[in-house]
């Protein structure tokens, strides 16, 4: 009796689990979506209205901020640049893509709204950088308009979102993909030119395979950016250039202004409101955020003038978008 119970059943419960995991890598290797598994972000009972009100609030800060400093964060000629802005008109959607904060997540996302991208593709490849998904692909597929009349009429009807993140953890992002990534170099020489700077900027002589420490970073990066006060002052600026210089706000006025500490909640709220159903059912979450110890670590190393640089030299951003350097001034 014990056998009959325990053995006997056990067996075949371990013979399904084995089919079912078979059934499970047959069926991803045949690019056959699995919709059952995947929840659906569009959904009928979804009430937007907590998250709007968050998202009005959002947008009057920013406008406030735009208001307080005036003239100097506006730039309105650098909207007609190939890569300040991504168009894509018929989905009436405009998306600022700023590097190290979901950037290749929504590069992406906006490729998708596209059912022709790739389509010859399956789909485990479709959606590859290798495979020209992109964020040159994305500027090419949804180009700025040619005239400043389009420009502003796409402005008013379109809706104009970014993605933010506290300032200091971009930095930290930046650092560990741009600076401590030894598997980048020689191959990236951008990337190899930015190092040696920041060892030069150290009295330190630039080596092959000598990392920069996360302070020598940022006080290369304060003295990049210090006194830079408009759009046109942070060009020359890489992959940290301010929010405000990158996406510039006050010309724009963003209409959804995403927060990665809130990604998840955030992104339901524009695909149900917007109903991009395209993107209902995506779970391609690309951003690889830095461990949490890492981060803790590497910010732990710097001083307190050092943390008080980059609020100065990044200010309009923390305002803007409502973030601060309390916690790590304690």
């Amino acid at each position: 009796m014990k056998k009959l119970f325990g053995w006997n059943l056990l067996k075949p419960a371990i013979y399904l689990l084995g089919l079912f995991s078979v059934f499970l890598l047959l069926i991803s290797s045949i690019d056959m979506p699995v919709s059952w598994l995947v929840e659906d972000i569009i959904d009928v009972h979804y009430d937007p209205r907590p998250k709007s009100m968050e998202m009005h609030l959002r947008k009057l800060r920013m406008l406030q901020t735009c208001k307080k400093y005036g003239s100097v964060l506006r730039a309105p000629e650098m909207l007609a640049k190939r890569n300040t802005l991504i168009w894509d008109l018929k989905d009436q959607l405009i998306y600022c893509r700023i590097a190290k904060v979901a950037s290749s997540t929504w590069t992406t996302n906006m490729l998708r709204l596209d059912p022709t991208f790739n389509s010859d593709l399956p789909e485990s490849k479709r959606w590859l950088k290798e495979f020209g998904a992109r964020e040159n692909e994305a500027f090419r597929k949804y180009p700025v308009p040619k005239t400043e009349p389009e420009r502003r009429s796409a402005l008013v009807s379109g809706t104009k979102f970014l993605v933010v993140r506290h300032p200091l953890d971009r930095l930290v992002s930046s650092y560990l993909d741009k600076v401590a990534d030894t598997s980048k170099e020689p191959n990236l020489l951008k990337h190899r030119d930015v190092k040696n700077a920041i060892l030069a900027n150290s009295g330190k002589k630039p080596e092959l395979g000598v990392v920069p420490t996360f302070p020598e970073f940022i006080d290369y990066v304060v003295k990049e950016t210090s006194g830079l006060s408009s759009p046109r002052d942070w060009k020359g600026v890489m992959t940290w250039k301010s929010y405000f210089s990158k996406c510039l706000p006050c010309d724009v006025k963003y209409d959804v202004i995403m927060k990665l500490e809130t990604h998840k909640e955030d992104e339901k709220w524009l695909i149900n409101t917007k109903n991009l159903t395209l993107l209902s059912r995506v779970r391609d979450w690309r951003h690889l955020s830095s461990d949490k110890n890492i981060r803790k670590n590497l910010i732990s190393q710097l001083s307190k003038a050092q943390l008080n640089a980059i609020y100065t030299n990044y200010q309009v951003d923390f305002e803007m978008f409502n973030y601060t350097m309390n916690k790590y001034l304690k």
